[in-house]
């Protein structure tokens, strides 16, 4: 806010406890987010001070403020309501408001909770399908517990995720590696070192493009200093500014090539279309992943209906069992009100036998 630096900017809320999870270690709260309705106003209050900068992100001049994870909320559309309401006291139209795509199981539509967009999480995202098939030359140790994931893979997955029917903004991440929290357990991407960062945010800039509207074009970069989880654009020891540079020739690719549209640079439509055929690729790998799991949900109704019928088998048993056994009990009880009611029969000379014959019979 300070600074002279005349670049966009807006802000995202990460809107959970400050805890020391951040080794992987344990879940000790340091700061706890508690939230309300007077914390949902102080929110806005403190955040719309940033919003009057003039270098702050806004579409049809709509402030854009992203929140992390909106299920945290007691009522997240009454706090979205009150956001609505109280932006205009600041002079603006409305807020802009993006949430996360990838924390629940299965994307809902960013209206079901009063959003206008979603962004991605890419590393929300690891299907097995992305991993590494061959690991045997990393000299693992033997308590690794971790997933080893291939990044050409991953990236290439990404590529192909399908747009869906609402505004989602799309993230591209450099490999990941976050040993330094979780040790082990962590999950680290492998084979990074190729183009398949460049190709995947040259295509994403030509999604954008292509998919939103001028004011809509934004593709994040997750992240630019996130040492913890291994993945950064800073320059570092080992890769300098390899990730640096890729994302410039990305930019300058797509800019070269939006601009020239016709008798452009061969080596530029070379890079797009193979950045279109991992896209595809990666396409064809969503379908593919998702195929593999509507396979396993079909075996595993099929062995769900096949223990259901042998549980039916099993229940028809049962129920033929105590019925049979039922009709004895009945069958049992009316002998023995037979057998005392000779028993305690006071014609002697008749029931005389019987009786000595039952006393038999109970002896035995």
């Amino acid at each position: 806010m300070k600074s002279d630096i005349d670049a966009p900017f807006l802000c995202v809320w990460a809107n959970e406890n400050w805890t020391k999870n951040w080794d992987g270690g344990n879940h000790e709260v340091i700061v706890a987010q508690q939230h309300s309705d007077e914390d949902d106003l102080l929110a806005l209050r403190d955040l719309a001070s940033l919003f009057q900068d003039r270098r702050y992100l806004k579409i049809d001049d709509k402030p854009v403020m992203m929140v992390y994870k909106p299920h945290l909320f007691p009522d997240i559309r009454r706090t979205v309501e009150t956001w609505r309401t109280g932006i205009t006291q600041h002079g603006f139209p409305d807020l802009y408001l993006v949430t996360v795509d990838d924390w629940p199981d299965s994307p809902q539509h960013p209206r079901d909770i009063g959003f206008d967009a979603s962004y991605e999480i890419p590393s929300n995202l690891v299907e097995r399908s992305t991993y590494a098939s061959d690991v045997d030359h990393l000299d693992l140790p033997a308590d690794f517990a971790g997933r080893i994931v291939d990044y050409e893979k991953f990236a290439r997955h990404h590529m192909g995720r399908p747009t869906p029917s609402y505004r989602r903004f799309r993230t591209v991440m450099a490999p990941w590696d976050n040993t330094p929290r979780y040790g082990a357990r962590a999950m680290v991407q492998i084979n990074g070192r190729g183009d398949a960062y460049k190709l995947w945010l040259t295509q994403v800039l030509l999604d954008a493009c292509r998919d939103h509207r001028p004011e809509e074009r934004i593709v994040f970069l997750h992240s630019w200093n996130e040492w913890c989880e291994g993945t950064y654009l800073e320059p570092d020891g080992k890769f300098a500014r390899y990730y640096l540079e890729q994302t410039r020739e990305a930019v300058e690719l797509v800019r070269d090539a939006l601009v020239v549209r016709k008798g452009g640079d061969a080596a530029i439509a070379a890079t797009l279309l193979r950045g279109q055929r991992e896209k595809d690729r990666g396409a064809f790998q969503v379908v593919q992943a998702t195929r593999m799991q509507t396979h396993w949900a079909y075996c595993d109704a099929v062995a769900s209906q096949a223990e259901a019928d042998r549980l039916r088998v099993e229940l028809n048993v049962l129920r033929r069992n105590l019925e049979r056994d039922e009709r004895a009990a009945r069958d049992k009880a009316g002998l023995e009100r037979l057998i005392d009611a000779i028993h305690r029969s006071t014609s002697w000379r008749m029931t005389g036998p019987l009786r000595r014959l039952v006393t038999v019979l109970r002896g035995h």
